[in-house]
This record gives structure tokens, C-alpha cells and sequence, in this order.
């Protein structure tokens, strides 16, 4: 959670939300919820970098919860 913008951070009983917004619209959104993780990004607002760097999550995530 370290490498995580706290700023963007909120949560509402059992819900997390983690949003950055950009002139009004969601850069990135991640929703935890009921046990469900759901995470959008858009690549028009975020830096290929960026993008590549949530990619490399998704895949972090995926692979421990797999094992």
C-alpha cells in the first residue's frame, strides 16, 4: 500500500475505493467490495508507463490469488 496515492483513497463501511480523476473523468478506478476486486484504467488519461505499471499489478494480483 506504500506505493499507493493515499490521497485517492475513501471507504465506506466494507467498500474501498481507490480513484484518481482527471478534469472530471477517472484516470484510474479500483473497487474492493464484498470479497471483489474491479479495477479500470484509462489509457488516454495515463502515461504508457503508468498503464504498463497497472498491468504489472493485475498480473501480481492474479498470480496470488491463483496460488
Amino acid at each position: 500500500m506504500e506505493n499507493l496515492e493515499k490521497d485517492y483513497l475513501s471507504s465506506k463501511g466494507d467498500t474501498y475505493t481507490w480513484k484518481r480523476l482527471e478534469d472530471g473523468e477517472a484516470a484510474y478506478s479500483f473497487v474492493l467490495s464484498d470479497g471483489r476486486l474491479k479495477g479500470t484504467v484509462n489509457k488516454e488519461l495515463n502515461s504508457n508507463s503508468a498503464v504498463d505499471k497497472f498491468v504489472a499489478l493485475g498480473e501480481k494480483i492474479s498470480e496470488a490469488l491463483s496460488n
